[in-house]
């Protein structure tokens, strides 16, 4: 009986492992129509007109967001969100690169800003706007509450050098500010200015503030107005009445 169950086990382990040869097993057949999945799934991502720069650019002076290497983030793409895609935001052409993280020979493809409503770099969250109200393109967010927003725009500035006969370009970094009060159309933040004849019931805090952070603007004006715009957010949301 026991030499007959013996058998009985070995007969039955060899037809599995033929079995097996034959016909892998039902979770390599799950992983594998998973990864032709997500294959059909990420390709909708690579979705975009091929990059080629028409720029010679030879120091630290980019056309890109902060650094010229692409950075691992997570990225919303036609309502489908993608897990860490290597990109660069091109801030002279307004548009978000990417690159197949698998293939280095691939081509960089620019996205189609309609389908990215907003993407996160370096701790920047920036949002595309297309309303009608200010020029379409992405903005970072500096303040958004029910009496005001702030917006940014990053600007890059080409100039064309030349060096022993070579011609090259150097991008310089600008931003603007925008403001836009209970819906209507944003204002060009050109300076405190802006700020002191939207906002005439706190004048002489903003006026102090400013003369307080003089330092400041001359240093950093970015940090200056946005540190403006802060305490402005501050005295509206706690209800100051100013004069």
């Amino acid at each position: 009986m026991k030499t007959t169950k013996a058998v009985y086990i070995l007969l039955t382990v060899f037809a599995f492992s033929k079995v097996y040869a034959q016909n892998p097993p039902i979770y390599d057949l799950i992983y594998q129509e998973y990864e032709d999945s997500m294959d059909v799934f990420n390709s909708a991502l690579y979705d975009g007109e091929v990059h080629q720069s028409k720029f010679n650019v030879i120091n630290e002076y980019h056309p890109y967001f902060l650094q010229n290497s692409f950075k691992k983030i997570d990225l919303n793409y036609k309502g489908n969100v993608y897990l860490n895609i290597p990109v660069k935001y091109d801030v002279f052409l307004d548009r978000l690169l990417i690159k197949h993280s698998e293939s280095n020979g691939s081509p960089i493809l620019v996205l189609y800003p309609d389908y990215i409503p907003r993407f996160s770099i370096n701790n920047h969250d920036f949002k595309y706007i297309d309303n009608g109200l200010i020029a379409s393109g992405y903005y970072e967010e500096i303040c958004n509450n029910d009496v005001f927003k702030v917006i940014k725009k990053f600007i890059k500035k080409k100039y064309e050098r030349t060096d022993s006969a070579v011609i090259y370009h150097e991008f310089k970094n600008k931003s603007e500010y925008f403001i836009q009060i209970k819906g209507s159309k944003f204002i060009k933040l050109k300076s405190e200015k802006t700020l002191i004849n939207e906002f005439k019931n706190f004048k002489s805090s903003l006026v102090s503030l400013k003369e307080e952070l003089k330092n400041l603007k001359k240093e950093k004006p970015d940090q200056y107005i946005e540190k403006l715009v802060k305490q402005l957010e501050d005295w509206t949301l706690n209800k100051r009445e100013l004069k």
